[in-house]
């Protein structure tokens, strides 16, 4: 690890003050503020000369805040106990955040799983309807935890008598169904949301909706040509299976694309990462900067300007809504700070691969390759960004980033053809890759079997994880370090890198 990345690390440990244990007091750090928005983001590449502007404060606090309340489990049909929805009409609204409730460092934590777990959205993309109908079974196929809930979704009552289907909590896509049941919060998420989204637009879309939710989430009128203007003439159908065809662990998320969609990362360790999204374009330079992050995450970045494009905007040209109206609410600056002190709080469980005299010999060639110059311990990445085919960093760039020299030859779609793109890839973290799948930045491959074979970067390979073509050739370039090496030794590599 260089100095300036050891600088880096202990800045995001050093910017904030811990509330103390015997008091609770803290004072919570202003999310939205402007200067500090000003430099969070790499510069969107795919704006060319042009500039992305988010709301201003005076907009931002006076989006309503949205209310946590308390939630319940969904369960499969035949799994819920006697009487559970009778019993679920009868419960009174009730929200179980504070933001003046005086709190410890433990209880901040505490408090922050809540608001993890807390649901954005309420009956938008899951009905009960659909969690009752075995076809939306058939089509989602979500993991089932052993007590027969769905983690990724929970009931809400945000009105006595009206039960209703929850999603997008952080949970949605950061909590992962384990082998033996359990559910780990901030490992790779193992639901199928954009399958989910496939379903909803199937059973309830119109196509005037379905294509202006493909303008709001994926739209790119600003660059030419528009990679994402066919979707606008493609019908219900085809957008949807476009959305099912993204396995589990990848999704596309606001701002990114289902041609180049996202892994789904994992959250643990994060407040070691400089840089935060696959693309690196928000620098987490001290923990509020991930609050930032995760109101941005939460509906906010859909009234951000990218060159006079608004994807929540009204009219024409498009203008900011109301702030009072705005459908996505934001958190709180206590909600998200307290989510934050909890995602900063993770741990993953127990590793099930011991290490043996295989992963030694792993190690051995982990450091005869000079894999640590990219992926040093013990944070297994060196915080740096790496440019895109394509992209040639700007000399602005070079003095504020910690940008590596030249590109490995991955895929550029996503960072330079999406709203989430920097034209770099940031140098991802080797810890608990063993609990991954879906590797890349997009997902190509299933397995670290997958992504080591020598053969994925031919013309006629079909990658194992995410598609792009269907069925159909796609190599997965780049990153060829490892490719040349002996079954043996990429064996013992793999065993290696499983025990991290």
């Amino acid at each position: 690890m260089n100095i300036r990345t050891k600088v880096a690390t202990v800045g995001l440990l050093l910017c904030w003050t811990a509330p103390t244990q015997e008091t609770g007091r803290q004072v919570i750090p202003k999310t939205w503020d402007d200067a500090r928005l000003a430099t969070l983001e790499i510069p969107v590449a795919s704006l060319g000369a042009g500039k992305k502007h988010h709301v201003p404060a005076e907009y931002y606090y006076h989006v309503p805040i949205r209310p946590v309340y308390r939630t319940y489990p969904v369960y499969v049909p035949g799994r819920e106990p006697a009487g559970y929805q009778e019993w679920l009409k009868q419960q009174d609204p009730k929200i179980v955040f504070d933001d003046a409730k005086p709190r410890t460092a433990r209880e901040w934590i505490e408090d922050g799983k809540v608001v993890f777990h807390s649901p954005v959205a309420y009956d938008a993309l899951v009905i009960e309807s659909d969690v009752k109908d075995p076809n939306w079974y058939k089509l989602v196929r979500p993991p089932v935890a052993k007590d027969g809930a769905i983690p990724f979704l929970r009931y809400g009552i945000r009105e006595k008598g009206k039960v209703e289907v929850g999603v997008l909590a952080c949970g949605t896509c950061h909590s992962r169904l384990m082998p033996d049941g359990s559910v780990v919060d901030g490992f790779q998420g193992n639901f199928r949301y954009n399958s989910a989204i496939a379903w909803s637009y199937l059973v309830r879309g119109t196509p005037e909706f379905v294509h202006g939710d493909v303008k709001l989430i994926y739209g790119t009128p600003f660059m030419s040509p528009d990679p994402h203007a066919v979707m606008q003439g493609q019908s219900v159908d085809e957008i949807a299976r476009h959305e099912e065809a993204l396995p589990a662990g990848v999704i596309a998320r606001n701002g990114a694309s289902p041609y180049w969609p996202t892994q789904v990362p994992s959250l643990i360790g994060l407040q070691g990462r400089r840089y935060l999204d696959h693309t690196g374009i928000i620098q987490q330079r001290d923990i509020v900067d991930l609050m930032r992050y995760m109101a941005l995450a939460q509906g906010l970045d859909f009234v951000s300007n990218y060159n006079g494009f608004i994807p929540n905007g009204e009219g024409d040209p498009p203008q900011l809504p109301d702030p009072l109206t705005l459908r996505a609410k934001r958190y709180s600056d206590e909600q998200l700070f307290a989510l934050a002190m909890y995602i900063y709080s993770l741990k993953p469980p127990p590793n099930p691969n011991p290490s043996n005299d295989l992963s030694g010999k792993g190690k051995e060639i982990f450091a005869r390759e000079a894999c640590a110059g990219c992926h040093p311990a013990p944070l297994y990445s060196n915080n740096h960004l790496v440019p895109a085919d394509g992209f040639t960093p700007p000399p602005e760039h070079l003095a504020k980033y910690s940008i590596l020299p030249k590109s490995i030859g991955i895929d550029p779609g996503l960072t330079l053809r999406t709203r989430r793109g920097s034209g770099y890839y940031r140098v991802p973290s080797l810890r608990n890759v063993w609990a991954r799948e879906m590797l890349g930045h997009s997902g190509y491959s299933k397995t670290l079997e997958d992504f080591f074979d020598p053969r994925r970067v031919r013309a006629d390979y079909v990658p194992t994880g995410f598609r792009p073509n269907g069925d159909k050739p796609f190599p997965v370039k780049g990153h060829e370090f490892g490719l040349n090496l002996s079954a043996e030794d990429r064996t013992a590599l793999i065993a290696f890198l499983r025990t991290l």
